[in-house]
C-alpha cells in the first residue's frame, strides 16, 4: 500500500477503526515508521477494552499522529481548501449521534 499511496503524491493519512488495540494501532506505528503525517479520529474509533482505548488515546497515539474529532478535522479540511462548506456534515460517530 505504501507503495500505492506514494506513487499518487498522497503523505498525510486520516485514520479510524473499530479497534484501537488492534488493527488501528497497528496502521498508526506502521504508517508512523513511513512518515507520513497522521490524523486519528478520537470519535471513529473504540475498542472492546475501554482502558486499552483509553491508554492508547492518552499515551501511545498522540505520539505520531494528531489526534483531532471529526469535526476538527473538518475545520482542517476547510481552512485549506480541501473540502467545500456543508461536505459531510451528515457523517455520525459510533453508536449513531
Amino acid at each position: 500500500m505504501d507503495r500505492r499511496l506514494r506513487v499518487r503524491g498522497i503523505t498525510t493519512l486520516v485514520v479510524a477503526g473499530i479497534t484501537t488495540s488492534g488493527v488501528v494501532l497497528s496502521t498508526v506505528t506502521g504508517a508512523a515508521d513511513r512518515d507520513y503525517r497522521l490524523y486519528f479520529l478520537s470519535d471513529r474509533v473504540t475498542d472492546p477494552d475501554p482502558r486499552a482505548h483509553r491508554t492508547l488515546m492518552t499515551g501511545a497515539l498522540p505520539r505520531p499522529a494528531h489526534i483531532v474529532d471529526t469535526a476538527g478535522l473538518r475545520s482542517l479540511l476547510y481552512e485549506n481548501g480541501l473540502v467545500p462548506p456543508g461536505a459531510g456534515e451528515s457523517v455520525a460517530p459510533f453508536g449513531g449521534k
